[in-house]
């Protein structure tokens, strides 16, 4: 017998073929927006005593199942599969196993519904998809469900806005306000060199609609930014989140778009009054069909899962320069994977990343790290990008501060200028919380960051 899988159609001309049907049951926050999809895989029950290349044929790897909600049906495509028992399993992003079984009759269609732990709140539901907020039982009901706030342009409306989320949550982590420098990404030397004061001084915010919604344990803070944002200026905005510890400094990118619909779906902080001392207390997360949940995965260390996501937007991504943040996502996704497809296509991308937007420190740190990764590695033009790199700030993406220290460190010992920025990039890069996607900086609430830290 051969081991070649046969393809779908061969699949589907079989008479007998079965087809399965898969989505994973959540109910949402009800607003319609577009939400991600997990991996399952689909393998023959134990029971069935098929001979070993039978069940690699009929074993299903990879299936992207969409999510459903009440009233809003949404399926995989059908899938071929022999007659017999499965076992369907999906890992969402958080870790969590979520299983069911079918007996999968000739000539029929089956529809599977996976079930996953209740979230607290409907508004929860992609936080506990994402791994951004663990469930736990006994959380107090919503006392804010629902309650919305249109910030317009200023600090004044949006320092009255966490003022009254403050008043309301006593102790709970509050956004203090939205710090975009010019639309870039952080400098380096704010969270190095000043006290916590600084980083508040005069600056225009940008404009932002802000829904907020809490209970006693966390609080729910969408952000979303302007439709006409030009992107060649796109950077990540920084939220800055008081906490009973200090301060976080979160990447916030609120341009950001949807890589199906190009919609702009803005990103989301969670704040929680449960973190244990010294773990970060923001969390953030953005709504997107693909790159949403290849994140979760991509941090949880899922790499073949993010992969699979990416593969299918990876046309939508480089292609287009509507979310280049999101472009920058699936650009670390692909160099963690090593993948080598199409590799001369995303390489040219990455190039025009770093070069089309530089206020994103993201796509110079990609850069670099393909310049060693070539069959000819090219350190001087890697060095050359990991120096653009700390130019540009903190990057964006967690991932993005923990390879540009590993490829600063790579030239500190002979070359002094790399020196002296990967030491500013590792004072901050300890105080960075790598279990996230999108980078987050804890800080003291008013001590000036020593120089030997």
């Amino acid at each position: 017998m051969s081991d070649r899988t046969p393809n779908p159609v061969e699949r589907e001309s079989s008479d007998r073929s079965a087809r399965l049907r898969i989505c994973l049951e959540r109910h949402d926050d009800g607003e319609g927006r577009t939400l991600p999809m997990v991996v399952a895989r689909i393998t023959p029950s134990i029971g069935e005593r098929w001979p070993v290349e039978m069940r690699r044929e009929n074993t299903r790897d990879n299936v992207l199942v969409p999510i459903a909600t009440p009233g809003w049906e949404r399926w995989s495509a059908p899938i071929a599969v022999r007659p017999g028992s499965y076992v369907i399993e999906a890992r969402l992003p958080s870790g969590e196993l979520v299983t069911d079984a079918v007996d999968a009759l000739p000539k029929r269609q089956h529809d599977i519904r996976l079930r996953g732990t209740a979230s607290p709140h409907e508004w929860l539901s992609l936080a506990n998809l994402v791994g951004a907020n663990p469930i736990a039982p006994g959380v107090p009901r919503s006392i804010r469900e629902g309650d919305t706030a249109v910030i317009a342009e200023g600090r004044k409306a949006l320092a009255e806005a966490g003022g009254g989320t403050k008043s309301l949550l006593g102790q709970q982590p509050i956004l203090r306000e939205l710090i975009d420098w010019h639309h870039a990404s952080f400098p380096w030397r704010y969270v190095t060199h000043r006290s916590i004061e600084a980083l508040t001084g005069p600056h225009d915010p940008p404009t932002a609609r802000i829904d907020t919604r809490a209970d006693g344990a966390m609080t729910l803070i969408d952000l979303r930014g302007e439709p006409g944002f030009p992107q060649s200026e796109a950077g990540a905005t920084w939220a800055l989140v008081e906490t009973q510890a200090g301060f976080e400094l979160a990447a916030a990118p609120l341009h950001w778009r949807d890589a199906g619909t190009y919609d702009v779906a803005g990103c989301s902080l969670l704040l929680s009054l449960d973190a244990a001392p010294g773990e970060p207390a923001t969390s953030v997360m953005v709504r997107d069909s693909v790159v949403g949940s290849a994140l979760g995965y991509f941090t949880a260390q899922n790499q073949l899962a993010a992969r699979e996501l990416i593969d299918q937007a990876l046309s939508m991504l480089l292609e287009k320069v509507a979310n280049p943040v999101a472009a920058a996502a699936g650009a670390y996704i692909l160099l963690a994977s090593r993948a080598q497809e199409d590799r001369e296509r995303w390489h040219d991308w990455v190039r025009n990343l770093s070069n089309w937007f530089p206020k994103l420190p993201d796509g110079p740190v990609i850069e670099g790290w393909l310049a060693l990764h070539r069959r000819k590695s090219d350190a001087v033009a890697a060095r050359g990008h990991f120096l653009r790199a700390y130019g540009r700030g903190i990057p964006a993406f967690s991932a993005g501060v923990r390879l540009l220290i590993d490829g600063l460190s790579m030239f500190a010992d002979e070359d002094e200028e790399c020196a002296m920025a990967a030491r500013d990039v590792r004072r901050v890069g300890r105080k960075v919380d790598q279990s996230q996607p999108f980078t987050v900086v804890s800080l003291p609430r008013h001590a000036r960051t020593d120089e030997g830290d």
